[in-house]
């Protein structure tokens, strides 16, 4: 789950300081940043964000804090939005005078903030930005989770593993983190189980909320497994209309729909 991942995040960070400025080592307290949607329709994903590293930063404090200094989180909203994330990267160097930053939020907005944080020479670290070109921006900026098309291999694996899958239908959202989580399921599919056939892919807009015209073509193509790379608000609302539309393939998703929100969306259906 994400919360235990960021508490993983949080103590990289926290080794990190090891590259602390003389400056930072002279305030009162060690500053850290955190960048998480906590508005928006990823709210969800952001509060679980904001929740674990309090509780990291809590344990570390507790336990005498960083080079006996006392861990101050600084904590701002991105709102998954790339611009809002770069204002408010600016904001945590520049006013805040943060060592380093965690959370990450999307790949989208993580891909934009990277190399400011990068420049900077501040300790950049993802939790769950997926996308390949978030750690390429520099020896600043790390990652912990697996990349996107690491995930996309899996839920390949997993349809011709697990549901002997012959046929599939690929569906994402049309942003870093769908398009990247399908290429790594045609890579393995094309590479590992060239006899399973992809018979439809389809991308939406991230703010669909009406999957019944990509859903109709997936249920004319009838495949064994459908892959649906998407957030709990997507994969949630989507799950439920193709059981309404009376489409029995099992779907398939990845960190993205792990929210207890998406059972909470889909009901039944899930």
């Amino acid at each position: 789950m994400r919360c235990s991942r960021l508490v993983k995040v949080f103590a990289l960070v926290c080794c990190l300081t090891l590259v602390l400025s003389g400056m930072a080592l002279a305030e009162e307290t060690i500053k850290i940043g955190l960048l998480a949607p906590l508005t928006g329709p990823a709210a969800d994903d952001g509060i679980n964000v904001k929740n674990s590293v309090v509780m990291a930063v809590e344990k570390v404090n507790a336990e005498g804090g960083i080079l006996g200094k006392q861990i101050e989180l600084v904590t701002y909203d991105d709102r998954a939005d790339p611009k809002e994330a770069v204002a408010l990267a600016h904001k945590l160097i520049e006013r805040d005078s943060v060592i380093g930053v965690v959370g990450g939020s999307y790949s989208f907005p993580s891909r934009a903030v990277a190399p400011i944080f990068q420049e900077e020479k501040v300790p950049f670290v993802a939790a769950y930005a997926l996308h390949p070109e978030v750690t390429s921006a520099g020896e600043f900026c790390f990652r912990v989770g697996m990349l996107g098309d690491v995930e996309g291999r899996a839920c390949a694996y997993v349809a011709v593993h697990n549901f002997k899958a012959k046929t599939v239908a690929l569906i994402h959202a049309d942003n870093d983190f769908g398009r990247t989580l399908s290429t790594g399921t045609r890579e393995y599919l094309e590479k590992h189980a060239p006899d399973t056939k992809i018979l439809i892919e389809q991308a939406y807009p991230f703010a669909e909320k009406d999957y019944k015209a990509y859903l109709s073509k997936i249920k004319e193509a009838n495949p064994d497994v459908v892959i649906s790379s998407g957030y709990f608000f997507q994969v949630g609302p989507m799950v439920k209309q193709a059981r309404e539309m009376g489409i029995t393939a099992p779907f398939i998703g990845e960190e993205g729909a792990d929210s207890p929100e998406m059972i909470k969306i889909a009901g039944e259906a899930a």
